[in-house]
């Protein structure tokens, strides 16, 4: 192995991070290379005082990340989903009630004839209302 092979390798190889066979070639010419052992060396003591260091302890962000949160709404109560689902339904049966009574269902269809006759007389002559209420099924053109 060369020197600039082991170098790029060395920190790795000191903190474990290296293949078994790649480990002894590097212990090899490490133990034959003045350089390299000096390199060795240096790492080694970086090391040793960086572990003596003590990592500044990082301040608590915790209420600042919480005040610049979005307020959120508070959970909704149970009642106020019953509340809102018996208005729907008062809704849905006041709907049908009052549409009911607008739109009569009448019960033979005599009576349904002359009551749409009785909506429609009021057509003029010639217009569209007035040939609708003159048309007779039976006879297929009520003229």
């Amino acid at each position: 192995m060369l020197c600039h092979e082991v170098q790029e390798r060395l920190s790795a190889w000191l903190d474990g991070e290296v293949a078994e066979d790649v480990s002894q070639e590097i212990a090899a010419h490490v133990a034959g290379c003045s350089a390299c052992r000096r390199e060795t060396a240096l790492l080694q003591r970086l090391q040793e005082a960086l572990r003596h260091l003590e990592a500044p302890s990082a301040p608590d962000v915790t209420a600042q990340v919480l005040a610049r949160l979005p307020r959120q709404a508070p959970p909704k109560r149970w009642w106020q989903s019953l509340a809102l689902a018996a208005s729907l339904l008062l809704g849905v049966f006041l709907g049908h009630t009052v549409t009911g009574s607008l739109y009569l269902v009448h019960e033979s269809e005599e009576v349904a004839d002359v009551a749409t006759l009785e909506i429609l007389q009021d057509f003029p002559q010639g217009s569209w209302g007035a040939l609708l209420v003159t048309y007779s099924t039976e006879e297929g053109n009520g003229l």
